[in-house]
C-alpha cells in the first residue's frame, strides 16, 4: 500500500482557482461499456471538486463511502480534509484509477437508492425487454441503467445532474436536468451520444487518455439489498395506488368543470402554475419525457387500454379534458400538491361569488 511522504502537508490546503478554467471545460470521453454512465458521474464529480477545491459536503460523503469499499484509497496522514483525501489519490494511485473506482462506488450508492425507493426508480429494475433486473446485476460494473441510475446517482451523491442528450436530428442538445434533494451544489454536466455518456470536465487533459481498466474487486461490504419479489410487489402497490388517485382526482375536477365551477382557462392557470412552484423531478424518474406515456405503461400493464379517449367535435371541450388528465396525472405521480390545486378550484369558486349579481 502507498504511503505519503512527508512533504504532502507542504503543499498549500487551498489551491488558488485559476480563471482560465472554466474556458478550458470540454466534453472528454472516459470510456467505458456498460458502466459509461458512473465513469461519466465520476470524472465530471472530481473534475468539479479540483476546480472548486473546497471541502464540500458531497465530496466528504462520497469519499466516506468510497473508501469503505476501497480503504487502499484513504490518506495515511491524520486530519486529513476531503480535499486533502482527493489529491492524495491521484499523487499516490492515477487519475485512470480514480476514476475507475470512483465510478464503482457511485454505483454502488445509486443502486441502495434505488432499493430504498424501487417505485420512484421503476425502469431501473425491467430492462429493454420487459424481464426483470436484480440489484445484485445492477452492482455489475457491465450492466448498463438507463437515466434512471443518473437520476438515482444524483440523490445518493447530493449532486445534480444535467444530461444534454444530443441527436443528429436535432440541432440543440435536450437538457435533462436530475435534481438532488436539499444540494446547493452545482450541477455536474455529462452528454448522452447513441446510449454513451460523456462528461464534461474542466481541464480536460486531466482525463484525456483514461480508458476502462475494470478495477479489482471491491472489499465486500454487507448490501442488504431487497429481494425481486419485494421490489416487484412495492412497484405494483404503487402503480395501483397511482391509477386509483389519478381516477378520483380525474372525477372531482370533472365534477368542477361540470357543475360551471371551473373553466379551462383557469385549469390551465393552475397547472403551469403548480408545476413551475414544483421540483418537476420529485415524483417519478420517466416523467421527463412526458407524463401521458408515462400512464399510457400504467394503464396498459393493467389492462384499461388508453389513458384518454378524446370527444371529437368540442375542440373546448377536448383542451379542458385534456388539461384535467394532465392535473390528475401530476397530482397522483407528486409533481403537484392536491391541497394547492383544490384550494385554487375553491379560490375561484367565492370570487364567482363575490362577482355574481345580488351577493
Amino acid at each position: 500500500m502507498p504511503t505519503a511522504t512527508t512533504g504532502f502537508f507542504r503543499v498549500p490546503r487551498e489551491f488558488p482557482s485559476s480563471p482560465k478554467k472554466e474556458a478550458e471545460a470540454a466534453f472528454v470521453d472516459v470510456g467505458g461499456n456498460g458502466d459509461c454512465g458512473p465513469r461519466a458521474i465520476a470524472a465530471a464529480f472530481i473534475s468539479k471538486a479540483l476546480a472548486e477545491n473546497k471541502n464540500s459536503p458531497e465530496l466528504q460523503a462520497l469519499l466516506q463511502r468510497h473508501f469503505m469499499y476501497y480503504p487502499q484509497h484513504k490518506a495515511t496522514i491524520r486530519l486529513a480534509t476531503p480535499m486533502d483525501s482527493l489529491r492524495f489519490i491521484i499523487r499516490h494511485f492515477s487519475m485512470g484509477e480514480l476514476v475507475d473506482k470512483l465510478a464503482d462506488t457511485i454505483r454502488q450508492v445509486a443502486v441502495a437508492e434505488m432499493n430504498a425507493h424501487p417505485e420512484r426508480y421503476r425502469g431501473a429494475f425491467i430492462d429493454d425487454e420487459g424481464m426483470p433486473v436484480s440489484p445484485a446485476a445492477m452492482r455489475l460494473s457491465t450492466t448498463w441503467i438507463d437515466e434512471t441510475f443518473i437520476a438515482a446517482a444524483a440523490e445518493a451523491i447530493k449532486n445534480p445532474i444535467t444530461v444534454q442528450v444530443v441527436a443528429k436530428e436535432r440541432e440543440l442538445p435536450l437538457s435533462l436536468p436530475y435534481q438532488a434533494t436539499g444540494s446547493q451544489a452545482k450541477p455536474l454536466v455529462i452528454q448522452l451520444q447513441n446510449k454513451h455518456y460523456i462528461p464534461r470536465v474542466q481541464e480536460p487533459a486531466r482525463f484525456q487518455h483514461i480508458r476502462a481498466s475494470y478495477p479489482a474487486e471491491r472489499r465486500h461490504v454487507e448490501e442488504n439489498d431487497p429481494s425481486m419479489d419485494e421490489i416487484l410487489q412495492r412497484i405494483a402497490e404503487d402503480e395501483r395506488r397511482i391509477l386509483t388517485e389519478f381516477e378520483s382526482t380525474k372525477r372531482r375536477l370533472m365534477a368542477a368543470v361540470d357543475a360551471g365551477e371551473i373553466d379551462k382557462k383557469q385549469l390551465l392557470d393552475i397547472y403551469i402554475s403548480g408545476l413551475t412552484q414544483s421540483d418537476y423531478f420529485r415524483g417519478y424518474v420517466g416523467v421527463e419525457h412526458g407524463t401521458e406515456d408515462f400512464f399510457r405503461s400504467l394503464k396498459q400493464k393493467a389492462h384499461q387500454g388508453e389513458i384518454i379517449r378524446m370527444p371529437t367535435g368540442n375542440q373546448e371541450k377536448e383542451v379542458t379534458t385534456q388539461l384535467v388528465h394532465a392535473i390528475a396525472r401530476a397530482i397522483s405521480i407528486g409533481q403537484l400538491q392536491p391541497a394547492v390545486v383544490f384550494d385554487k378550484i375553491e379560490q375561484v369558486q367565492n370570487r364567482a361569488q363575490h362577482l355574481s349579481p345580488g351577493f
